[in-house]
């Protein structure tokens, strides 16, 4: 197989994982490998000259590297690795970058992705991935911004559950357990990585993520990062395109386990931090516009405000392109709840029932549905519409029961709350 180093840069610098690294070797953009017990880690690195030159500069122009992992590879048949992504990005922004390619992709001409997550020469690769990242960043006096899409992003999040130093993170569409990724690219990816786990997965009649796991776990390889936890000083910030199929499996699993509250429109943040913000930007699968790529990587090396509840705030009122809004997907427990309250309108014959909510999601295509139940029986029932309003006949006795079941559908949940009217009285 060729292993094309000569496309990226002239030099190679060598280094073991467990000793000093020496600054002068980064003067120069160049490719640097890291040994491990079994195989090595290829980076490529740009823009460290001036970091060195800036060690003795007070206060630093530099506090931040990018550190870029990428995604599936396309035109295998026409590209070689080692495959390194984030240099036009690190030109536009002229801050150094720590590009890595992923070592399992050299082990066949085939494979599109095996999201950085080891073989079985490197089981541990995540974790040896981290190590490598604080060595360089203590080194420069660097602090970390990690990123990556889809199966970049699974590894960028990965990584956060390892590397101990403050870090921030980006991720668009990342798979959170890819196991549940297209049965033909995992498997690819197991038989390429561990062939002899090649025939279980030929010879299996049901090729799908149970097996996946099985075969995983043996290998004690990580997949799953639904409910791993993340390093107390990883700042995540999680998008996520609403047009993609990644939103109901794999986002959704993300969130359930957790206690989300309200940022914005279609952003939350969870109680250790982790930001998420779902927007709409393309087709299915497509990853942010790049100028929206690069305004994030800005405002996250931006001192004053570069955190990711900033960042996810300037998308909603950049970037708010939402046009629709999919089944709820999450129980309403997981999600502080909007404060929702309804009028009520004694029209003599009929009344009429108003649901009020905040101002700040009247863009948001809320859903609305109504029961209305006498003495115990459903006797009209509105389907769910954007009109937040029911009027309906008073076909019933003073001394009747009457509740009014109010459903309102946004994008995460549906939330419901019951008015009583009972002997002419209204009751919340």
């Amino acid at each position: 197989m060729q292993y094309d180093t000569k496309f990226w840069a002239d030099d190679i610098f060598k280094h073991e994982i467990s000793t000093e690294l020496q600054q002068t070797c980064f003067h120069e953009d160049a490719i640097h490998r890291f040994s491990l017990s079994y195989g090595y880690i290829d980076l490529l690195c740009k823009g460290f000259k001036q970091c060195i030159l800036e060690n003795v500069a007070k206060p630093k122009p530099h506090k931040y590297v990018l550190v870029c992992l990428s995604g599936a590879i396309g035109n295998r048949e026409s590209r070689h690795p080692p495959f390194f992504s984030g240099v036009n990005i690190q030109h536009r922004l002229s801050m150094p970058l720590i590009s890595i390619s992923d070592p399992t992709l050299a082990m066949n001409d085939d494979i599109l992705l095996s999201w950085y997550a080891g073989s079985e020469f490197i089981k541990n690769l995540p974790q040896s991935i981290a190590h490598i990242i604080r060595k360089i960043c203590l080194s420069f006096g660097l602090q970390p911004i990690i990123f990556g899409g889809s199966g970049g992003g699974w590894a960028s999040l990965a990584i956060a559950t390892y590397l101990d130093i403050k870090a921030k993170y980006f991720v668009w569409n990342p798979q959170t357990n890819f196991t549940e990724y297209m049965p033909k690219v995992v498997s690819k990816y197991i038989e390429t990585a561990f062939p002899a786990k090649k025939n279980t997965v030929k010879n299996s009649q049901v090729v799908n993520s149970s097996l996946f796991k099985g075969i995983l776990d043996s290998e004690k390889v990580l997949y799953d990062l639904n409910e791993v936890k993340f390093e107390k000083n990883a700042q995540i910030f999680y998008i996520q395109n609403v047009d993609d199929w990644h939103l109901e499996r794999m986002l959704v699993p993300f969130m359930s386990n957790k206690k989300w509250h309200r940022l914005g429109k279609s952003s939350f943040v969870d109680d250790s931090g982790i930001v998420v913000h779902i927007g709409h930007w393309g087709e299915r699968h497509a990853g942010p516009p790049k100028e929206m790529t690069l305004e994030i990587l800005k405002l996250l090396s931006n001192d004053t405000n570069g955190n990711p509840s900033y960042a996810a705030l300037h998308l909603e009122a950049n970037y708010f392109r939402l046009s629709r809004y999919d089944q709820p997907l999450i129980s309403a427990s997981s999600i502080d709840k909007l404060q929702y309250k309804a009028n009520i309108i004694d029209k003599d014959s009929s009344y009429l029932v108003t649901v009020n909510h905040p101002t700040l999601y009247l863009e948001c295509d809320l859903k609305f549905a109504f029961y209305v139940v006498i003495n115990g029986v459903k006797l009209v029932e509105r389907r769910y519409s954007s009109d937040n309003s029911l009027e309906f006949e008073k076909k019933f006795a003073e001394s009747d029961t009457v509740l009014i079941r109010c459903f309102i559908k946004e994008m995460l949940s549906i939330q419901s709350f019951t008015i009583k009217i009972q002997e002419g009285l209204v009751h919340e």
